[in-house]
């Protein structure tokens, strides 16, 4: 069975967000961190976030004042992988080689 992985890319055509070779959050936490930082009340400031999240509080700052996570990717490049049914897929595939998880 092949698999199609679709990810965004910048003009030089290095991948953006989770896709990136050294990305440490999903896109996911990233939209997390930004909703929990954005909760009335400040709660969650950075010390908590970055631990929960196991980052820097530097890394936080930069999620939550979109200094860094938020490019828009200039195209989208795809790749086909060959899948075993048996096998489930990994979604942060690119940082592991392989889009299977065994």
């Amino acid at each position: 069975m092949k698999k199609r992985f679709d990810f965004g890319v910048s003009e030089r055509g290095i991948p953006l967000g989770e896709a990136h070779h050294l990305a440490k959050l999903t896109d996911v936490q990233v939209e997390e961190i930004r909703a929990l930082y954005e909760m009335p009340g400040k709660v969650w400031g950075y010390r908590k976030l970055a631990k929960r999240f196991g980052v820097s509080k530097t890394c936080i700052k930069n999620i939550v004042t979109f200094a860094k996570r938020s490019s828009t990717p200039a195209a989208y490049k795809s790749q086909v992988f060959e899948v075993e049914a048996s096998f489930a897929v990994r979604p942060d595939w690119w940082r592991y080689g392989t889009p299977i998880d065994k």
